[in-house]
């Protein structure tokens, strides 16, 4: 708990808001739908999301019946958690920053993904030993925290080449946008899980004594079906293959236009 807080304290207090607002104007629904008219970036950030947001709905629904009717020790799936916030803590605060640093946005995408995965398919490969548990756990923890902080890093990018594209300023707009249909998307993975889980042959009804086509079907959607969400997911990188010289560009043409805006 004492963790968590120092976190989300840290998070608030090192926030910088970049994007300006419209000086309190209120602009036209209509009006602001316009943002997404040939944005690119919008597009990527929304494809990498809504992809990996169904494969992380996934597997975080699948852990529990991958532990419970496959390991046989729930216990383990707690432990294993455990294990992958710490790791993930400590990169979320030492590396991660380091990373934004040094490598391209499109790059630390990638080693989300790979980290994702490559454990859970170490895990898969590996399943007879508890270690499994520990790896596939801390893979879902760190890729997750990964591609969710870079996805999220483009949507400032989003709002200024809209602007820029099509002469409308509207953050709030492509924010709840890509929100709402994250939620939608997370829901469909969720509801997703019941029809595998019954393609596999699981049988509530039986419990524990599950058949051994039923265990091995949900050890297999548990790791492959997610991870294969979260290689299609980097498909929008494609349209995030923008280069930084063109954006600082683009926010100098528009910071121009406000000026001259402003003395107006």
């Amino acid at each position: 708990c004492l963790i968590s807080i120092v976190c989300y304290m840290l998070c608030g207090l090192t926030i910088r808001e970049r994007v300006q607002l419209n000086a309190g104007k209120a602009l036209p629904i209509k009006e602001s739908f316009k943002v997404f008219k040939g944005n690119k970036i919008f597009l990527g950030a929304l494809i990498c999301n809504v992809l990996h947001s169904i494969g992380i709905a996934m597997f975080g629904g699948l852990m529990s019946y991958y532990f419970l009717y496959y390991k046989m020790n729930p216990t383990l799936m707690s432990q294993g958690q455990l294990v992958a916030a710490i790791v993930a803590t400590v990169i979320s605060m030492l590396v991660l920053p380091m990373m934004m640093k040094k490598l391209s946005r499109i790059a630390v995408y990638w080693i989300g993904v790979i980290v994702f995965c490559g454990l859970l398919m170490v895990g898969y490969a590996f399943s007879m030993f508890d270690i499994s548990g520990y790896l596939m756990c801390t893979g879902f923890t760190v890729g997750m925290m990964i591609v969710y902080a870079v996805t999220f890093s483009f949507i400032p990018d989003a709002v200024d080449y809209g602007e820029w594209r099509n002469g409308v300023a509207a953050p709030g707009t492509v924010n709840t946008v890509l929100t709402f249909i994250q939620k939608i998307t997370t829901g469909f993975g969720t509801m997703l899980i019941s029809v595998l889980l019954s393609a596999v042959g699981y049988d509530a009804a039986r419990g524990f004594e599950q058949a051994d086509a039923a265990r091995e079907g949900i050890r297999l959607i548990t790791c492959a079906v997610p991870a294969a969400f979260f290689l299609v997911s980097a498909l929008g990188l494609i349209f995030l293959r923008i280069k930084a010289e063109k954006m600082r560009e683009i926010r100098k043409e528009l910071e121009a236009k406000r000026l001259a805006a402003e003395k107006e």
